[in-house]
């Protein structure tokens, strides 16, 4: 019973958002400075025309009012939050350079960009959006609207746990912390038949996409599926697959 409890709150996400498209983007220089992006785009479904229509009815109170309705793409930046919100997360960092980005147009985009100092802080980007995603929870919080976004730190259950990059001399790293829950064998369970009815119709056409910028060129790619063009390296997975066998997100890169 138990199992089945967790199994369902790691499928609710799946259900509402109706199919989405994930993106993972780097750009690393030789000093291991960088920027980060991850980009979430759910498609037309029951969470994308919820939002939209909670956004609607919002714009009509506003213009009701005689204020200038909410725009359909919104630029949020942590280092705006009230100072009592960006004390409660965990890296300054962060707090001072993540911006996340919202566009309504056909589904919902959201794009969170991470520049960062050193490679090695890449851990502080995931572990914010976590604890975003509890500060939500707040009812206060979330009647003030301060943080009006979905939150998606779950990806890291459904999708094997937190991406891990590490670049040593010549070598480039891709690998995953898993998570203490067991919600990557969940939903590897849930994906195993891929002739499911249900999993064909949230999944069709949804992908896992991975583009890495590199300070140098590329010599070869430990996993199937990864295409090299000079100092980048491309990969594009259907998300049933990754979510059968998280391993496709996970490579070794050497470089010349």
């Amino acid at each position: 019973m138990k199992t089945f409890a967790k199994f369902l709150l790691l499928l609710a996400p799946l259900l509402l958002s109706g199919c989405f498209d994930i993106l993972e983007e780097l750009w690393l220089n030789k000093d291991q400075s960088g920027r980060y992006e991850l980009t979430v785009t759910m498609g037309s479904g029951p969470m994308a025309n919820m939002i939209q229509a909670a956004q609607k009815k919002s714009n009509d109170s506003l213009m009701a009012l005689g204020l200038p309705p909410r725009p359909t793409d919104t630029t949020i930046y942590l280092r705006n939050l009230p100072d009592s919100i960006q004390k409660m997360l965990p890296y300054q960092d962060v707090v001072q350079t993540l911006e996340i980005y919202m566009k309504m147009e056909k589904g919902i985009k959201f794009r969170f960009q991470y520049p960062f100092s050193h490679l090695d802080s890449l851990h502080h980007f995931w572990q914010t959006l976590t604890a975003i995603e509890e500060i939500q929870k707040d009812s206060v919080i979330k009647k003030s609207k301060v943080l009006d976004f979905p939150a998606i730190g779950n990806i890291q259950q459904m999708l094997g746990g937190t991406p891990v990059m590490q670049w040593k001399g010549k070598t480039f790293q891709r690998t995953i912390e898993s998570e203490e829950n067991d919600g990557a064998e969940l939903m590897g369970e849930m994906f195993e038949d891929s002739d499911n009815p249900m999993v064909k119709m949230m999944m069709r056409n949804r992908t896992y996409e991975l583009k890495f910028h590199l300070p140098k060129k590329v010599k070869r790619v430990s996993t199937d599926g990864y295409a090299k063009d000079g100092n980048d390296v491309h990969a594009k997975f259907p998300l049933t697959e990754v979510m059968k066998d998280h391993g496709k997100l996970e490579c070794t890169i050497k470089m010349k």
